[in-house]
């Protein structure tokens, strides 16, 4: 068990890592194409839309995806739970651009009209929750790896597409391109889900409908379909998350609140290059092992009873990956510290050098002129991941048992 589960961990993390690094690919260059076509304040606007979508995405599913991964055997029972995912989802997709629209809206084309594409485009992809968590427990990277790959693609094709239309025609796109490459990304990435999930399905003998779960105890699920236990870990985990988003997306929300639209897609912009490595290694690593601690600690499903060589395994991953982040070596613990101030002292220098080459870039000769992605790259913090594993760990390794009581003699 423990054997298979690192294997299709290393292959998991492999597929991830190859996905970020193509829809990042992808991303830069459509941020090429859209710079000659889209002024800064558009990228503001889509970056208020992308936080839109991520605060509904994030609120919705993030707890449930953590607690999921601590149920062993039914499969059939994350998939019932997962649809709470879609329920919270729509409710909070609604309020949240009910709460936006009353605030103060940009005077951009067509603003309103993409904030409720993305509404739903986020609840369409909310949809993919049931097949999502069924490849997480099956640990069918691959699957996930070909849906998003497909989807970010059709994204990239339709946003571009959008924009050099509307240039042709000498017209005001406003946020319509955002709002329709999304929109592609929501209906893609479910249709491939479906499609690559079925047969699946059919094997593992599951459904990616709601279904009755069998039970032994009456108290063991709620309403017949959900399992109590899981839901009462997603609660948990919910009100901790609140914290987390903060952390995450405090300054996208401080950004949007307090800056102009310009502003807004000079941060953009320069975070998400700021931002490559993070999201191309580190984030891969964080949910394979996430996901592979959760199967190394969970007890058998007919036993209940914990392989010790699973948590002993588990034990010796993160050791590993300690060592390798600098928990006993001095020079590799401090190499981040090391490239962040490198980053920062000649970052400057360097755009300084090339403004006058690339000032007729359009919207990144503009950005360089302002000194804004100096400015945030040098804030740019590269390795965070070691303290989430170790929060993955503590939270998925098995309690110590108490010490069982002496026999009297």
């Amino acid at each position: 068990m423990s054997g298979s589960a690192l294997s299709a961990s290393a292959k998991g993390a492999t597929f991830l890592i190859l996905l970020q690094v193509g829809s990042r690919a992808l991303t830069f260059a459509v941020n090429q194409v859209l710079l000659r076509f889209l002024s800064p304040e558009l990228l503001g606007v889509s970056a208020q839309l992308e936080l839109f979508s991520i605060s509904v995405l994030y609120f919705s599913r993030e707890s449930l995806r953590v607690a999921l991964q601590r149920q062993t055997g039914s499969i059939q029972a994350v998939i019932n739970l997962s649809y709470l995912a879609i329920v919270l989802g729509f409710i909070l997709s609604h309020l949240l651009a009910w709460t936006w629209l009353r605030a103060d809206e940009p005077d951009v084309v067509y603003f309103r009209q993409s904030l409720w594409i993305y509404a739903y485009a986020t609840i369409l992809e909310l949809f993919t929750e049931p097949a999502f968590t069924a490849t997480q427990q099956l640990m069918l990277y691959k699957i996930r790896a070909s849906a998003e790959s497909t989807a970010t693609l059709v994204r990239c094709f339709a946003t571009c597409g959008v924009a050099i239309f509307a240039s042709r025609l000498n017209s005001d796109p406003g946020a319509s391109p955002f709002a329709v490459g999304q929109l592609a990304y929501s209906l893609v990435l479910l249709a491939v889900y479906i499609w690559r999930v079925i047969p699946v399905a059919k094997k593992e003998s599951f459904t990616l409908l709601v279904q009755k779960l069998k039970k032994n105890d009456p108290s063991e699920y709620i309403v017949d379909h959900f399992p109590r236990t899981l839901s009462k870990l997603s609660l948990s985990i919910f009100l901790q998350s609140s914290i987390k988003y903060v952390l995450t997306q405090g300054d996208a929300i401080l950004i949007t609140s307090l800056t102009t639209l310009r502003d807004q897609g000079a941060y953009a912009l320069a975070s998400n290059y700021g931002g490559l490595i993070a999201r191309m290694l580190f984030q891969p690593i964080e949910e394979s092992s996430r996901n592979l601690f959760s199967k190394l600690c969970s007890p058998d499903p007919s036993s209940r009873k914990r392989d010790p060589a699973g948590v002993r395994q588990a034990r010796v991953i993160l050791q590993t990956i300690l060592h390798l982040e600098g928990e006993s070596f001095d020079f590799v613990a401090t190499m981040p510290k090391g490239l962040s101030v490198a980053v920062a002292v000649t970052a400057p220098m360097a755009l300084k050098m090339t403004e006058g080459y690339l000032k007729g870039y359009g919207l990144f000769g503009e950005l360089l002129k302002s000194g804004a992605v100096s400015g945030v790259l040098g804030l740019t913090i590269l390795m965070l991941e070691r303290d989430y594993l170790l929060q993955c760990y503590h939270m998925l390794r098995p309690k110590r048992e108490a010490p069982q009581e002496k026999k009297d003699r």
